[in-house]
Parts: structure tokens; sequence; C-alpha cells
């Protein structure tokens, strides 16, 4: 098997969550038994060196591409699935993501014969307590659209397998804005699909963790867009939220 002769890799990042893997995994292995023998589409599972019982699970499954080290965080993660993938396209799941299938085959029906560099969807987010909170996703029309917020998330995105397809490492939480950003000042193409294709319930690392989010987003403004009122505003608002800790 060569680069890209699988249109799709499905890249997930994981540690020390080994049901939610298992649920996962189980989850694609019996939506998409057909893709998979037909080598249309490929599984590659990049564990951060856990001790629950992740590798010892995976063992069991040869049909997916497997590697446990440690590592420096999730982007970190990503970028080594992307080096052991051979699909047109990437996608980015995290353990315990619940795809919508019906709307994600649609998409993955026209990657075979898309050209686009980045393809984008909306994600359905949820509360932790499971309560429908709003559908996320825009269409990136200017750089101004990453300004306020992230456009669309990495569960919502098809990259093409390209030579920009790799994370900053300096980012732990943000790294996916400053990737779709440094791809659309890259000229590349985007189309954007206005339907769901997840579920995302705010129970992961980003929604634990706003101080690093407000910090790395000062961050992001100053790369990006300088010295603005922007920038001012986010640094305010990091500035705030560490006097309330510290209070």
């Amino acid at each position: 098997m060569t680069k890209q002769n699988v249109t799709l890799s499905i890249i997930i990042a994981s540690f020390n969550a080994k049901n939610e893997l298992n649920d996962t995994i189980t989850f694609l292995l019996k939506e998409f038994d057909h893709q998979i023998k037909e080598k249309l589409l490929e599984i590659v599972v990049i564990d951060g060196g856990s001790n629950d019982g992740t590798s010892e699970l995976m063992r069991n499954i040869p049909t997916i591409r497997f590697l446990s080290e440690s590592d420096n965080g999730i982007y970190d993660a990503m970028n080594k699935g992307v080096c052991l993938s051979f699909g047109k396209y990437c996608y980015f799941l995290s353990a315990g993501d619940k795809l919508i299938i019906e709307n994600f085959n649609i998409i993955l029906s026209e990657l075979e014969s898309s050209t686009v560099d980045v393809i984008t969807a909306n994600v359905d987010v949820y509360s932790r307590k499971k309560d429908f909170i709003r559908t996320t996703g825009s269409v990136i029309n200017s750089r101004e659209d990453f300004k306020k917020s992230m456009p669309v998330c990495h569960q919502a995105t098809f990259f093409r397998n390209n030579h920009t397809l790799f994370y900053l490492p300096i980012f732990q939480l943000i790294g996916d804005k400053e990737l779709l950003l440094r791809k659309f000042e890259n000229k590349e193409t985007f189309r954007h699909y206005n339907i769901s294709i997840m579920n995302y319930f705010r129970d992961g690392f980003s929604a634990n963790n706003t101080l690093l989010w407000k910090k790395e987003n000062v961050v992001f403004s100053l790369l990006y867009f300088g010295i603005s009122i922007d920038l001012v505003t986010k640094t305010i608002s990091y500035c705030l939220e560490r006097i309330k800790r510290i209070l």
C-alpha cells in the first residue's frame, strides 16, 4: 500500500481512554467494514503510552494501524497519525466521539473524486449532561472569520494529505484554528457542507482548560493579527481569568 491509495484515513488520538476508544473503533469497524476491506478507508490509532490496557485491546484488531508511545499532547499525536496514514484525505477523531453516520457518508462518497484541499461541515454540540446546546460550523470566507472564534473544529474537517498538514507544537488547544488559517492564507481551496457529521460533548480537554484556551488565543491573535483591539480584549479576558483563579 502506498501513500494516497486509500481515500480516507481516520486518525484517532487517545490516552488512557480504553473504554471510549473501544466504543469508537467498534462503531467504525461495523459501519465501514466494506470500505476497510476494499482499502478505501483506514483507521490509525495514536496512543500516548496508556497504562489502562489500550495496547492489549488493539493487539486483537489487526486491521487498525496502531502506535503507542509518549507524546507532547494531542497535536503531536495527530502529526504522528498523518505520518503513518496513506489516505488522500485525513480526518481526526478523539476516543469517544460519535459520528452522525448518514451525514458523514454523504461527504465520504464524494472524497474519491474531490480535488478540494479542505472540506468542512458542522457538529452538534451537547453539554456534559447530553443536553443539546447548538450546531456549530460555518463557511470560511476571510481571515477575519478567525478573529473571534473557531469557524469549525477538527471533528468537522477533512484535510487533503499534503505537505501543509501538520500542527504547530506551540499550541495544546487551538491548533485546529491555526492550521485552518494557515491553509487559508496558503490559498488552499475550501468547501463547506451545511450538515452535522458528529455529536460533540463538551467534556474534553479544551472545555476543562479555559485559562489555557484564553492564553493561546492571545498568542494566536498576536501571531496572525498583530496589535489590535481584538488582541487587547483577549488579553484582558485572560488576565481577569487568572485573577479569578488567584482570588
